[in-house]
């Protein structure tokens, strides 16, 4: 895709794994917005570039990763039509905002949202249907609207919605009415045991692939996005980036061997999860589960 002189340059970059994902390269960063996904034009309201970038006929994600735009089209949408449509509309949007993803404010104050409910979970929820074997966890929240994601006993149960809509979320919007919406993220008909597959003899194996641009090797470093890892480390982007400076969460990245030759693992910890992903040689990535971490001590 070229360039035309004084325009601003855009690079387009195939994904490796999926055919229908690419990336627009910018020669800047683009500045924090209300989200860096959006997965609908609802989603995209509060910002400009997004909310556009639907506009364009046949496409359906849109991810931010840096200075790179991240799109996933249609099956049926070509991206032969569909680069030009894209840089235009991107150039166009870049020239009337400073704000393509809208202001930080809202975002900062997604954040906050993220930690207050993480803190309700954690001490109010959480505990009261340990005992059942469930946990609800906060997967993100863009715009007010928070995403829950139920797990062990929760999954798959018949009263699991009703509990979602009775109970925890009747509690969350009595300590947060700035909640817009609650959306149960849950794979609830894929049962108990929602992302796990099991063959005779074997144990449950965490299988989830992880979306385009979520994982990338460069150079052979791995980066995780920090907005897709924090959730899951129980952080904010922001918190999850300082307690990475002050040592308090840590990354390794693996090389397989033998069988699994051709094949990395990069394992994050924080000091009360850790998270795991594999990307396989074809490029493509998928999380699995985090190794137990070893632990040191002296014998009596």
């Amino acid at each position: 895709m070229s360039d035309a002189p004084g325009q601003m340059r855009i690079r387009a970059r195939s994904s490796m794994t999926d055919p229908h994902a690419m990336g627009f390269m910018l020669d800047q960063p683009l500045p924090a917005g209300v989200a860096n996904r959006f997965n609908s034009p609802e989603e995209a309201a509060m910002a400009p570039l997004a909310r556009a970038l639907f506009g364009v006929e046949g496409i359906e994600r849109i991810a931010i990763d840096g200075a790179t735009i991240w799109l996933r089209k249609a099956p049926t949408a070509d991206w032969a039509s569909l680069k030009h449509q894209v840089a235009a509309t991107i150039r166009k949007v870049m020239a009337e905002t400073a704000s393509p993803l809208g202001t930080a404010q809202a975002r900062n104050d997604d954040a906050a949202l993220l930690r207050a409910v993480e803190e309700i979970l954690h001490r109010q929820v959480n505990p009261a249907i340990a005992a059942h074997g469930g946990q609800i966890d906060v997967v993100r929240v863009e715009q007010g609207r928070v995403f829950l994601r139920m797990s062990g006993g929760c999954q798959g149960c018949a009263a699991s919605a009703a509990t979602l809509r009775e109970g925890v979320e009747r509690m969350l919007r009595a300590a947060r009415p700035d909640i817009r919406e609650i959306v149960d993220v849950t794979e609830h008909e894929l049962g108990a045991n929602p992302y796990y597959s099991r063959t005779p003899g074997e144990p449950p194996v965490l299988n989830r692939p992880l979306p385009p641009g979520t994982v990338t090797l460069e150079d052979g470093r791995i980066a995780v996005d920090p907005d897709y890892l924090a959730p899951r480390l129980g952080l904010t982007p922001d918190a999850m980036r300082a307690a990475m400076k002050n040592g308090e969460v840590v990354g390794v990245t693996e090389i397989g061997e033998g069988k699994d030759a051709g094949k990395r693992r990069v394992v994050v910890r924080s000091q009360t999860r850790a998270w795991a992903a594999e990307i396989l040689p074809d490029g493509s990535a998928r999380e699995v589960p985090p190794p137990r971490a070893a632990r040191s001590g002296t014998r009596a």
